[in-house]
């Protein structure tokens, strides 16, 4: 299996608010029923144009586990693996503040 570019690593993520770094707990996708996940990429894909951040979901609810078409952009276990654009992700809170305050 081909490995890609690491894209994201520690520092902001490309393409996505600088309030989001690698390794924040995010939601991602519709309000009524997110996804809660970890950024674990960021950054140009061999699958699709544009950027992608790779996220790692908490629940196997995802398409794949880091890699698209043998090219690994991350590990995660199987169906934790999901690509979305920066525009469908938003912190994650707990009550009483924001994940990881």
């Amino acid at each position: 299996m081909q490995a890609f570019g690491s894209g994201g690593g520690g520092g902001d993520v490309a393409g996505v608010s600088s309030e989001f770094r690698a390794g924040d707990v995010v939601m991602v996708g519709d309000r009524a029923a997110p996804l809660q996940g970890v950024i674990r990429y960021a950054g140009r894909a061999a699958f699709a144009p544009g950027e992608w951040v790779g996220i790692e979901l908490a629940q196997p609810l995802g398409k794949n586990d880091g890699s698209v078409d043998g090219v690994r952009y991350f590990e995660c276990p199987p169906a934790r693996g999901l690509f979305v654009k920066a525009d469908v992700l938003r912190p994650a809170t707990r009550a009483g503040g924001r994940a990881g305050a």
